[in-house]
């Protein structure tokens, strides 16, 4: 998480080659991610001021990280400082007027002072203020060196402002290359047509190919504003652009046929052969509660060469529960292979809440499918909640005056009462009271602190 990590990304993806009797647009299934991601943002601008992570070993809860919060009054945290496992880290962001980051970068220190580790950088499109554009990742080599985090998408857009195509390119070398597009095409106002490629070309000329050889045509939406970003026509099914209908084309030539249809609480999905009656792959997905939960069922009709069956040969089904908070308590996949029905996916989650709602601490448990058990897997323990909104810590920080050396911390100001100091698990180690407060730091050893000046919301991020 703090940037020690290298990212690599692949330049091209291998096509398949099928036949016609057997289409290879029907392939192997795969699982969908996890929607135990993070926790779910809550509707007051609440953020926790710390946050303790622990992982399950060997019977017992061993802490591996604390992380210090500050955040601008979005709720956007603009400054992470963490201690794992006594390596200190800090990770300072900032954020567009519409809350996408812009800039992250990375420090770390190893006993010297805070030194640069990563950068990446991020810019959006014009339009769609939450795609990407731009990004670039740098590491620190007595300067800036550019990774494989480097990412451009070069979007083309009609006179009306529809998108007609996508170029991604990535980097190799010192070059970025074109590695993937998308293209659109319009018919009195509307997409009808869609295709997408992979470059086979390397750092030569572009040698466009289809991806897995399928386009799409006659398309019908059931909406659409002309703003399409995805690479996957499966992504068409939720958020402003809707299909509704389209035939499917392999290798130039028809093959299937895709239609969707749409309810209050979600959709049913059919991807067909050349004859519509026939359905090689059945996606029903319906929302359960008003809180975000959810079932998805996949179906697949054909065998492992692609033929048709007119019995499903494999069924998925996951399912998501989520509590009155928006926060994800359940997740579980089932697969269903030669009559066989058994859970091969699982996470659970639970939460403590304060009295407002914001999570104190939650605790998540993995399905382990040998033991066919729920393990405990890691935990999250938050510190005290405040609304960043009211800006109150930028507020009466201008209000204060410290003064810190290397063996002593003061403070002073309006509102002032006294200082306590804390360690990064949120223990208050040392306090005195007064205006001004002064403390000795010369009993505490090296390490990331954190100090309050009671009375007001200010506090001071330091290292020792």
């Amino acid at each position: 998480m703090y940037m020690k990590k290298l990212y690599f990304l692949s330049l091209c993806a291998l096509l398949s080659c099928g036949v016609c009797d057997a289409s290879s647009r029907f392939k192997a299934h795969s699982r969908p991610e996890s929607v135990f991601k993070e926790l779910a943002a809550e509707s007051k601008v609440m953020r926790p001021e710390s946050s303790q992570e622990y992982i399950y070993d060997f019977g017992e809860w061993a802490l591996i990280s604390s992380t210090q919060y500050a955040y601008d009054r979005q709720g956007n945290a603009i400054e992470q400082t963490a201690d794992e496992d006594g390596e200190l880290f800090k990770v300072l962001s900032k954020f567009s007027e519409y809350n996408r980051p812009t800039e992250i970068l990375g420090q770390i220190d190893e006993g010297s002072g805070w030194e640069n580790s990563t950068l990446r950088t991020y810019e959006y499109d014009a339009v769609l203020h939450d795609y990407c554009i731009k990004r670039m990742g740098y590491d620190w080599e007595d300067g800036w060196v550019e990774n494989a985090f480097c990412e451009q998408n070069i979007i083309s857009r009609d006179e009306a402002g529809n998108i007609t195509g996508i170029t991604k390119l990535l980097p190799m070398g010192n070059l970025f290359i074109p590695a993937y597009k998308s293209e659109w095409k319009y018919t009195s106002g509307a997409a009808t047509e869609f295709a997408y490629y992979a470059n086979y070309g390397g750092m030569g000329m572009p040698s466009w190919q289809l991806y897995d050889g399928t386009s799409y045509k006659n398309i019908r939406w059931a909406s659409c504003n002309g703003q399409m970003t995805g690479s996957s026509f499966y992504e068409f099914v939720s958020g402003p652009n809707k299909v509704e209908y389209a035939d499917v084309y392999y290798n130039d030539e028809i093959d299937g046929h895709f239609l969707v249809t749409y309810t209050e609480t979600g959709y049913s999905l059919r991807e067909t052969f050349s004859d519509i009656e026939k359905v090689g792959k059945k996606v029903d997905y319906t929302t359960t509660d008003d809180n975000g939960g959810f079932k998805k069922t996949t179906y697949e009709y054909f065998d492992s060469e692609g033929n048709y069956s007119s019995e499903p040969t494999y069924i998925m089904e996951q399912t998501v529960v989520v509590d009155e908070h928006g926060n994800p308590t359940e997740e579980t996949i089932y697969e269903t292979m030669d009559g066989l029905r058994e859970l091969v996916q699982g996470y659970r989650a639970e939460y403590s809440y304060d009295s407002d709602g914001n999570v104190e601490e939650s605790t998540s448990y993995y399905y382990d499918y040998d033991s066919k058990q729920y393990v405990p897997d890691s935990k999250m323990v938050y510190g005290a909640y405040h609304d960043v909104s009211t800006g109150v810590e930028e507020i009466s920080a201008s209000t204060v005056a410290w003064n810190r050396t290397a063996e002593m911390i003061s403070v002073s100001g309006s509102g002032v009462c006294g200082l306590r100091i804390y360690d990064m698990q949120g223990r208050s180690l040392l306090h005195s009271a007064g205006n001004p407060a002064s403390l000795s730091l010369s009993g505490l050893p090296s390490g990331v602190y954190i100090a309050r000046a009671d009375g007001t919301g200010a506090i001071l991020r330091f290292a020792k």
